[in-house]
């Protein structure tokens, strides 16, 4: 079959519809794992806390969780990776809660602004 400019257009528009939707899936699913990594880092830093005894403990707690998760979930849960997801929360924690701080500020003084106005 001879290919015409409404088959190449054709071509072209569901070429293009399938190369946006893999770098949207890409997106989505580098998103979920940065949520992920950040949360797992937060409840590990959170039980480190909650006590000098249970502190004592944590190189076994980590063993003993990435042991569970591997179990279940396969391999990517080393005890390096959940240290990892730990020191990931440490150092974006309050960044993360500056900026949507900041964000809620600049809300209000837009909506202030936007009342001031009427």
């Amino acid at each position: 079959m001879k290919n015409t400019p409404q088959k190449d257009n054709l071509f072209n528009k569901i070429s293009d519809l399938i190369e946006q939707s893999r770098s949207r899936v890409l997106t989505a699913i580098n998103s979920a794992e940065v949520y992920t990594k950040y949360a797992i880092g937060q409840y590990i830093v959170e039980y480190e806390q909650q006590g000098e005894e249970r502190a004592q403990y944590g190189k076994q707690v980590l063993q003993d969780v990435s042991e569970r998760l591997t179990e279940k979930f396969g391999k990517g849960w080393s005890v390096e990776i959940l240290k990892l997801c730990r020191l990931f929360y440490q150092i974006y924690s309050p960044k993360i809660v500056n900026t949507v701080y900041d964000f809620k500020k600049f809300q209000k003084k837009k909506k202030n602004k936007q009342l001031a106005k009427k």
